[in-house]
């Protein structure tokens, strides 16, 4: 009852330290701790430019290496181009036939109606063998293929690619423009919270602890 009525200093500093304590611990309610969360990830390209198999053939081999920086027209890989030579000569042979098979039948034709008659179907066979020609030739161009855009190829095995046959379509090497990747997260199923969009995210890689990667969901 004394120090209930004639409250001493210790008192007075009690009361402020337990209502101290109390607002400390009210304040710490609203105070957003970051979410920490342990899982593996891996950086891979951002939209990536597929470089694909113009034509179905055996790769003779490739001239870049993997993660080399590349420019726009770079030679990337090679085509065995035995066959396709073959058939461009056998094109072009057949080509001259035709196209001296109807100079003849033109000469013969004021004299010969027979040669008249052929005229014109050795006139479509010999649009056709430039037309046959043209494509040989130009599959042939195809067969060095160089890089459409500039950025860092990324390629798997490329001592498999020698010799390797391959169909029109087939991916055969990444490029990737420099600066655009991201980071695949696979988080597991306990971790799996609604993630605020709009917050950034700290990614500390093992291999770097000292160099944090700054990202966005």
């Amino acid at each position: 009852l004394f120090l209930f009525f004639f409250p001493t200093p210790l008192f007075f500093l009690f009361c402020f330290s337990f209502f101290l304590i109390l607002a400390i611990l009210y304040a710490l309610i609203f105070v957003q701790v970051p979410l920490r969360v342990i899982a593996n990830c891996e950086v891979i390209p951002r939209d990536p430019v597929v470089v694909a198999a113009p034509l179905s053939g055996v790769v003779e081999s490739l001239r870049v290496k993997p993660r080399s920086l590349v420019k726009k027209g770079d030679l990337l890989f090679l085509y065995d181009k035995r066959l396709a030579r073959e058939e461009l000569d056998l094109a072009s042979k057949r080509l001259k036939i035709t196209a001296a098979e109807l100079r003849r039948a033109e000469i013969q034709a004021f004299d010969d109606p027979r040669a008249r008659s052929e005229l014109r179907i050795l006139k479509r066979r010999l649009d056709q063998e430039k037309v046959r020609r043209a494509r040989v030739a130009r599959e042939l161009l195809q067969m060095d293929v160089r890089a459409p855009e500039t950025g860092q190829a990324l390629v798997e095995n490329p001592q498999e690619w020698r010799g390797r046959p391959v169909r029109v379509g087939e991916r055969v090497m990444l490029i990737v423009r420099p600066g655009e990747t991201m980071v695949r997260i696979w988080i597991s199923e306990d971790d799996n919270i609604n993630f605020a969009k709009k917050d950034p995210i700290k990614i500390v890689l093992n291999v770097r602890p000292e160099s944090p990667i700054m990202a966005r969901l």
